[in-house]
C-alpha cells in the first residue's frame, strides 16, 4: 500500500488482514509499548508515523513520512523503548546458521544491553564445538565473531572493531 504524509493509519495486534487503512502486527505487544506522541519508525525510518491515540489492540497513526509499505517490514519505536526481545526466533536460527557456516562476523540488529549481547554470544558458543577457551573442535582459533561479541559484551573491548548502524534515523 501507499501512504501518504498526513493520512490516518491504524496499526492493528488484532487485525489478520490489512488494507489501506489498516495493518496487522506480529508484534502483539506493541500497543502496550506506544502512547500518545511516540514516533513510529517503520521499514528502517523509510515510513515515520506519530501515535494519535491507542484504544484496546489499535495504535491509530497520523503518517508523517509516507512511502509504499509492503509485508514484513520492521518497526521501532524512536529512541527505543520497545519491551520485545532482542534476538527473535529467526535471529537465534540465524546464530546457529552462521556458527554451521563458520562465518567470520556476526551482527545483532537492535542490542539495548550488554545482556543482549551476551545472550548472542552463548547463542553462538552453544552452536559451536568447542573444547576449551579460544579453540574449536578442528583446533583452528576462536572465530571472529565470537571474539567480537565477547568485547561487546563485557562493554569494553579495545581490539574489537565496533560499528554501529542507524538505519531508522
Amino acid at each position: 500500500i501507499t501512504l501518504a504524509k498526513g493520512d490516518t493509519f491504524i496499526l492493528d495486534a488484532g487485525c489478520p488482514l490489512g488494507d489501506q487503512t489498516r495493518v496487522g502486527l506480529d508484534y502483539k505487544e506493541l500497543p502496550n509499548d506506544v502512547k500518545r506522541g511516540v514516533t513510529l519508525l517503520l521499514d528502517d525510518g523509510r515510513i515515520e508515523f506519530w501515535v494519535e491515540e491507542v484504544k484496546g489492540t489499535e495504535i491509530i497513526c497520523k503518517v508523517v513520512q509516507g512511502g509504499v509499505l509492503s509485508n514484513n517490514k520492521g518497526i521501532n519505536r524512536k529512541g527505543g523503548g520497545l519491551s520485545a526481545a532482542a534476538l527473535t526466533e529467526k535471529d537465534i536460527e540465524d546464530i546457529k546458521t552462521a556458527a554451521a557456516l563458520n562465518a567470520d562476523y556476526l551482527a545483532v540488529s537492535f542490542p539495548r544491553s550488554g545482556a543482549d549481547m551476551r545472550q548472542a554470544r552463548e547463542l553462538l558458543r552453544a552452536a559451536l564445538p568447542f573444547l576449551g577457551d579460544g579453540d574449536t573442535a578442528d583446533g583452528d582459533l576462536q572465530p571472529v565473531a565470537v571474539r567480537l561479541l565477547a568485547g561487546l559484551a563485557d562493554g569494553h573491548d579495545d581490539a574489537a572493531p565496533i560499528c554501529v548502524l542507524a538505519g531508522d534515523r
